[in-house]
């Protein structure tokens, strides 16, 4: 597997709005940190193709995971998470968040040994909405 740090791309776009069901409220700030260079944005691949990618926010001494997706033919998470954790561990950080509203992957990662924190809610403020 291959894991390399890349620009903002059309592709990237294309697959994180659809992990994200299309919403373009969430991903449009992850956009502007990744162009503003607060938030890094990889690509993943494997010998036969791209299979994903993922952005993390690097503030040292912890790395958060702000968005994922991709599709490896079988447990992406399971697929991924090593290449994500060893790019916060060569971002240097001695941590790493992942934020999540699916259930079934907060199970999956408590038994790989993260612990919830917190649970986050988020809405829409621009244009009195």
């Amino acid at each position: 597997m291959k894991t390399d740090k890349i620009a903002w791309s059309q592709d990237a776009e294309v697959e994180l709005l659809r992990a994200y069901d299309g919403n373009a409220d969430f991903l449009r700030p992850v956009e502007l940190l990744v162009r503003a260079g607060l938030a890094a944005l990889y690509q993943v691949e494997t010998e036969e193709g791209r299979i994903g990618f993922f952005v993390l926010r690097e503030d040292s001494p912890e790395v958060e995971v702000i968005a994922a997706a991709g599709d490896c033919g079988g447990n992406f998470i399971a697929e991924i998470l090593p290449e994500i954790e060893q790019a916060a561990r060569n971002a240097g950080a001695v941590g790493m968040k992942i934020s999540t509203f699916r259930p079934g992957l907060m199970r999956w990662l408590e038994r790989a040994g993260y612990t919830g924190l917190h649970i986050t809610f988020w809405k829409r403020v621009a244009n009195g909405v």
